[in-house]
């Protein structure tokens, strides 16, 4: 499926100003993963049952390739948490990962 004009605009805005995103705006986010990348959500989620609301947010931002530093300003909590939201996400993965850049690279295999 083609990604709607929302979507990508959604995703051109949060790479010029990144800004909290509101509930709409996280839907239209995994809509996008999911017709970029072909149903990236529905397959992360089938072999990775584990994954949370927030994991699925966080792997998505991640597959977009957004940085801690531009999370921090879509997501209303303390950078240290981001980094402890990350930590948890890599943890609920079915992929044993010693580091976030290979988790990185397991989600483009996704």
């Amino acid at each position: 499926m083609k990604p709607t004009q929302a979507q990508t605009d959604l995703l051109q805005a949060l790479r010029s100003t990144p800004f909290y995103m509101d509930e709409g705006d996280w839907e239209r986010l995994v809509a996008l993963a999911n017709d970029t990348f072909g149903g990236f959500v529905q397959r992360l989620c089938g072999t990775n049952p584990r994954l949370t609301k927030w994991d699925v947010r966080y792997c998505c931002l991640s597959r977009f390739n957004f940085r801690l530093k531009q999370i921090k300003h879509m997501i209303p909590i303390q950078y240290a948490s981001i980094r402890r939201a990350r930590a948890r996400t890599k943890s609920h993965l079915a992929v044993p990962a010693a580091s976030w850049r290979e988790v990185e690279n397991y989600l483009k295999t996704v």
